[in-house]
């Protein structure tokens, strides 16, 4: 009964972490759900190999992705090519090296970078130039909070796994940078730039929205 009940205060402290985390890797919530369930699991088993060198919450959200990451591509998950986040850390710990994708830098006539739909998979590459941003995020708290959280899963769901995830552990979550790098192969000048990025490029899906295509 012990066991029983660790399990489910388990379950229910990091559901919504785990379901988070998932869905930024996974964007598909059946997948996300599944990877939670084989994350708790694995957590669960592992519980007496957790020395306590990170934040237990840090240690979940690195199974989580993991098991997230083993998902991607499989069941047609929209993983969107987990470049720089596989193998955040394998069994042995091990990192691997990080590789952040570049652009050319060019810039279209509305003031945003790169651009257009990435083939095949539906996925968005608009950077927004930083003089446009306030404009957007004032459209966008005009908004009311349902029509907010909707254009935000739309945003997210046409952005690569590496933009999701780190927007959904750093806003979502609420990880910090020393949480994020614990938790991936990334660095904390790594983060900081995917975060920095990641943010102009949701701020262009979303100039690009019905509701808030005035910008």
């Amino acid at each position: 009964m012990g066991d029983v009940n660790r399990f489910s205060y388990f379950v229910e402290k990091y559901q919504k972490m785990g379901f988070a985390t998932a869905m930024g890797i996974l964007g598909n919530e059946a997948d996300a759900e599944e990877a939670v369930q084989d994350a708790f699991l694995k957590a669960f088993r592992g519980l007496g190999s957790f020395k306590g060198g990170a934040k237990f919450s840090t240690w979940f959200c690195r199974i989580t992705i993991n098991c997230a990451l083993g998902r991607v591509g499989s069941r047609g998950s929209r993983g969107g090519g987990s470049r720089g986040v596989g193998g955040s850390r394998g069994g042995d710990g091990s990192r691997s090296r990080d590789g952040s994708r570049s652009g050319d830098g060019s810039r279209s006539s509305d003031g945003s970078r790169g651009g257009g739909s990435r083939g095949g998979g539906g996925f968005v590459d608009i950077e927004l130039a930083d003089e446009h941003l306030a404009d957007v995020d004032s459209c966008y708290k005009r908004l009311n909070d349902q029509d907010q959280a909707r254009c935000i899963r739309e945003a997210l769901d046409r952005m690569e796994v590496e933009d999701r995830l780190v927007l959904t552990l750093y806003y979502l979550n609420e990880q910090s940078i020393e949480e994020i790098a614990a938790a991936t192969v990334w660095n904390r000048d790594v983060i900081k730039m995917r975060l920095h990025r990641a943010r102009k490029r949701m701020y262009g899906i979303l100039s690009k929205m019905p509701e808030l295509k005035n910008v």
